[in-house]
């Protein structure tokens, strides 16, 4: 079960106002120079997040670590992240007389209290249930929220994007720590609130798919031939709905420790909920296409490494990879199919994994995704057939490391 949120988790309610500040709000505010504004009325609280005075006396009575907490104040704040009308995720700097380095926290604001709740106690069941014994898996760890400003509190996760240590020697190793994760994720029973809704899923992906063809006319046909191709296999697909997953598992969302054995660190739990595990390990795998297509012009480059990654996560359910491969393929299939046009509508509005492509790339990279999920469409019926075997030589993790075919 999940544990019951503490709306204030570290301290009684602070009370610093009783309304938030008007906007226009600060974008960042450093101890000196310039402040960017911005606007945003569904986060009127952002005033408050960013103000520096504010926010320590905010976080003072939340940070019982520190061991002369009032002697703490916040020395930088900055909006890594903001998607209008939802959400901005805000790191801040604090300085302390007991810390030889300064000290980095994050805060993120929800526009919505009930995802700010459902985020706190899904962090919570993490950390203390799921990965609180484990070495080399991990999430940051939550530190509570600020319900006055409707803000979520967390230590970030070390490590560098896994995008970045694939074409390493680090490669192979980090792939297995990512499946890793996630069938830990898997095999753990969580009671969420959210669950995935296949009905309301199709809609979604319906309103994409229109998006899709308004952006780019000449693609319009393909991503409806997904859309229909989806709805048909949906009256019949039986999908598993009670295993905890991200939903929003790719390679940004996994960080890589390379100086803890490379230990796995996975964010944003924004979207987690029961579902079927294909998802995740469908759109993991949809995305590293995307990825492999914008290094080297071409969606296969980094195929063994997603062999190494679905390998893992079978060993790691404990099955051999050709029963995996039969009993999972139709709805992995399904979902990279989604996945595909999930990521094509990204690609139109301009957001989606790093690194963005320049407008001249997108159409290109919208086609490309399209094609593989037309690809997976033609091969839904053959399972087998979409998830090679990992041939003999890839069982060393040597040869794996290598690169070797």
């Amino acid at each position: 079960m999940l544990p019951q949120t503490n709306t204030d988790a570290f301290a009684p309610a602070f009370g610093l106002t009783s309304q938030p500040k008007a906007i226009p709000i600060i974008i960042s505010q450093p101890t000196s120079g310039q402040r960017h504004m911005v606007t945003d009325p569904a986060l009127p609280m952002l005033g408050d997040a960013l103000d520096n005075q504010t926010m320590t006396q905010h976080l003072r009575p939340r940070l019982p670590m520190l061991a002369q907490a009032h002697n703490m104040s916040v020395i930088s704040s900055q909006v890594l992240d903001h998607k209008a009308g939802k959400r901005a995720l805000i790191r801040y700097e604090l300085s302390t007389l007991q810390q030889s380095a300064n000290l980095v926290i994050f805060g993120k604001i929800y526009s919505q209290l009930d995802q700010l709740m459902r985020v706190d106690q899904v962090m919570e069941a993490l950390w203390y249930d799921v990965y609180d014994t484990d070495k080399t898996c991990g999430i940051p760890q939550p530190l509570g929220v600020i319900s006055a400003l409707s803000m979520h509190l967390y230590r970030p996760a070390d490590g560098d994007f896994l995008d970045t240590v694939l074409n390493g020697p680090a490669g192979a190793r980090a792939m297995h720590g990512a499946a890793r994760w996630l069938g830990t994720l898997h095999g753990h029973a969580l009671a969420l609130t959210k669950r995935f809704d296949l009905a309301n899923e199709l809609k979604n992906l319906a309103a994409w798919t229109n998006l899709v063809g308004q952006t780019y006319p000449e693609l319009a046909a393909q991503a409806h031939q997904l859309l229909a191709y989806l709805q048909q296999q949906a009256q019949n697909i039986t999908l598993e709905a009670t295993t905890p997953i991200h939903k929003d598992f790719h390679y940004r969302h996994v960080l890589v420790n390379q100086l803890n054995g490379l230990g796995v660190n996975v964010i944003d739990f924004d979207e987690m909920r029961l579902g079927d595990p294909n998802f995740d390990l469908a759109h993991f795998c949809a995305n590293l296409h995307l990825l492999a297509y914008r290094q080297q012009g071409t969606p296969h480059h980094l195929r063994w490494l997603e062999r190494r990654f679905l390998h893992s996560y079978a060993n790691h359910m404990g099955q051999s990879w050709s029963a995996f491969a039969r009993s999972n393929g139709e709805r992995f299939c399904f979902f990279y199919i989604y996945s595909c046009i999930k990521i094509a509508r990204q690609l139109c509005l301009g957001f989606g994994p790093s690194p963005a492509p320049a407008a001249g790339a997108r159409r290109n990279q919208v086609q490309m995704i399209l094609e593989q999920g037309l690809h997976h469409s033609r091969r839904l019926n053959s399972p087998k057939a979409t998830w090679a075997s990992p041939s003999s030589a890839h069982e060393n993790l040597n040869e794996y490391e290598q690169g070797r075919k």
